[in-house]
């Protein structure tokens, strides 16, 4: 049964969605789930560089702007993101709003801010999550840095307004 936090997150999830620490967190992933014209949901995998908690109440999204989760969310804000941490499942309702006119946005990416509506925690003590999503990055090291930290700049310097 899952346990409602309110419109924050814990610290091992916050300290997760940083943008800190990204060569630790390559291979994690995120499920991000939007709504589709049609009504029915669509999911897809974040990385660490296209998804940050500015703070523990708001997450950011760098998204491909051509991407079927990008016009969903610009049509239907309702979305939620799915994760593993610190031994528990988390499930983060929020209201993503897409950010037109952010400055220093890399070509092809749409930012969004998403004001956090309600975290969800499932814990079992008798079945901890030891794994979510995780996938192999087959670009260089160096390539996958490069975008996360220019989308990560983005998201944190772009304003909510």
């Amino acid at each position: 049964m899952s346990t409602n936090l309110g419109t924050n997150l814990p610290t091992a999830a916050q300290a997760l969605l940083s943008g800190d620490n990204l060569d630790q967190k390559a291979g994690t992933g995120f499920l991000l789930v939007s709504q589709q014209e049609d009504g029915f949901p669509h999911a897809m995998v974040l990385s660490p560089g296209e998804v940050l908690a500015s703070d523990s109440s708001t997450l950011r999204f760098a998204l491909f702007a051509q991407s079927s989760t990008s016009r969903n969310m610009q049509a239907r804000p309702a979305a939620m993101m799915c994760f593993a941490c610190d031994g528990a499942a988390y499930y983060v309702k929020c209201e993503a709003r897409f950010l037109p006119s952010a400055a220093g946005v890399p070509e092809g990416l749409a930012l969004f801010v998403a004001p956090i509506k309600t975290v969800l925690e499932d814990r079992e003590p008798s079945a901890v999550v030891t794994s979510g999503f995780h996938f192999t990055d087959k670009r260089t090291p160096e390539e996958i840095r490069a975008q996360w930290d220019a989308s990560i700049a983005a998201m944190r310097g772009a304003k909510a307004g």
